[in-house]
């Protein structure tokens, strides 16, 4: 059907940035210049004027989709794999809302390059249960992309050859992600500590802009959490209203 595969190269152009996204975090391991070197080379692609809109479409056509496979179905019984798909699909759009604000928006809107020195600080230092929130949104996007890989890909003949080395990237991968993460974050701590002026140097772009401009910017999550609501409520008014 026609939704399908829309729904299913919408999550493939989004599969193709959030899987260097997440082997980006990583390079944390290595160091924070690896993971800056390839974040500016994700941003010149991504965050251009053409990468930026093709994303953004991408995952909402997604997201929407999702919403509307779920109104399109006679019943709500279905296997447990597509169920899960279909949760972690739906789940993402709220989790993701405050990382696009805090960065992509943000970095927009106040006009700063939102480097992993700003982010880190920000989710490691500044606000840590926004650490352990954003760790729960990679893990579920995560999860939420290869299972529709694997369902995707699971009869194909290279994939089937493949599947072992495959099955060790996506379960490694994340891991080694949020430790890369958390590397850096433990560095940026002691930079910190020994630096008083480190936290006035990284958050200078933000503190310029004004706490009140900035409340109001985060107050975009919220808006984005009503409209989330709102959709997946609607879907489920309107298989009732059209079993009657």
């Amino acid at each position: 059907m026609w939704e399908r595969r829309i729904r299913m190269w919408s999550g493939v152009v989004v599969a193709l940035y959030i899987i260097p996204h997440v082997i980006n975090h990583a390079l944390g391991l290595i160091s924070y210049d690896a993971m800056e070197a390839m974040r500016r080379g994700m941003s010149f692609l991504w965050a251009s004027p053409i990468g930026g809109p093709i994303l953004m479409l991408a995952f909402l056509t997604h997201f929407l989709l999702s919403l509307f496979v779920l109104f399109r179905r006679s019943t709500l019984r279905m296997p447990v794999w597509e169920a899960v798909q279909i949760g972690l699909g739906i789940l993402i759009f709220p989790m993701i809302l405050i990382h696009v604000i805090g960065t992509a928006i943000a970095g927009q809107v106040i006009g700063f390059d939102t480097t992993y020195e700003y982010l880190i600080s920000v989710l490691w230092i500044a606000k840590p249960m926004r650490d352990v929130q954003q760790s729960f949104m990679l893990i579920i996007v995560w999860s939420h992309l290869w299972v529709g890989l694997h369902f995707w890909l699971r009869l194909k003949a290279w994939y089937q050859d493949w599947f072992i080395l495959i099955y060790a990237f996506a379960i490694i991968t994340p891991i080694l992600s949020l430790l890369g993460f958390a590397r850096i974050g433990r560095q940026l701590e002691v930079t910190a500590a020994n630096d008083p002026k480190f936290f006035d140097r990284v958050f200078n772009p933000v503190n310029d802009y004004g706490s009140e401009s900035v409340n109001n910017l985060l107050g975009l999550e919220f808006i984005g959490w009503y409209v989330f609501g709102g959709l997946v409520a609607s879907v489920f008014v309107a298989r009732f209203i059209r079993r009657l």
